[in-house]
């Protein structure tokens, strides 16, 4: 082979070995965006939700707390015997409301700040934050998915007539009965259809690929007060 030759074929594999080499890193940069992509992605979907949970059930936990002292008070002060004794089976379902609220799982609450806790600095450690992202984000819905599930349906259906039925057949208080019934259905239906959905469409859009946000749209939620309620809306 000519030295020529040999040159020849020396220039071609530098230049493609420089290609490749190119390549290679185009490659890499477009992982690390992509990645990066996701995991900002995923914690603006959780921030964005937070606040409207934190709402939710803040208003929600006052609401039934407000309703359990009301009423309390109510069934030992108030002059009027059986309006003491509904008031007392009113008392009692609203705490168990308090009780429901205490054990209502919202993990979109606390999941920006732990992941901005979280080691970002190594390739490793990133790709393990973003793993954690999607885990709090599919907890989340989950979260949501239960809240709305049967569940609390029947659960709240069961308090409900459980009071209700006590007042009609304990006391004979079928007035305050139905009352009582239809005002904890209404109550507890309220809590259940109010409770935000955000992180279940955005974990939808996510494992769907699509990396954008859905457009912004009107929530309320519905907080029982002492003799009403309470209707708060976020835009």
């Amino acid at each position: 082979m000519s030295v020529a030759r040999a040159r020849e074929l020396a220039a071609l594999a530098a230049v493609a070995t420089a290609t490749l080499t190119r390549a290679t890193f185009a490659q890499a940069r477009g992982a690390e965006v992509t990645e990066g992509a996701r995991y900002e992605f995923l914690l603006t979907s959780l921030e964005r939700e937070r606040p409207k949970v934190k709402l939710w059930w803040t208003g929600w936990m006052l609401g039934y707390a407000g309703l359990t002292a009301g009423q309390g008070a109510a069934a030992l002060f108030f002059p009027e015997h059986g309006t003491r004794i509904d008031a007392t089976v009113g008392a009692a379902e609203s705490a168990l409301g308090v009780i429901g609220m205490l054990i209502t799982p919202h993990t979109v609450t606390g999941a920006p700040d732990e992941l901005r806790a979280m080691d970002g600095s190594t390739p490793a450690a990133r790709a393990a934050r973003l793993r954690r992202a999607e885990e709090l984000l599919e907890q989340s819905a989950g979260d949501e998915e239960d809240a709305r599930s049967w569940a609390p349906h029947v659960e709240a259906a069961l308090v409900n007539y459980a009071g209700s039925a006590t007042l009609w057949f304990g006391y004979q208080r079928y007035a305050g009965g139905w009352l009582n019934l239809l005002a904890g259905t209404a109550i507890a239906e309220l809590q259940i259809i109010t409770r935000p959905t955000g992180a279940g469409q955005s974990w939808r859009r996510y494992r769907a690929g699509v990396l954008t946000a859905p457009a912004p749209a009107a929530s309320w939620t519905v907080t029982p007060l002492l003799g009403g309620a309470a209707l708060i809306g976020t835009f």
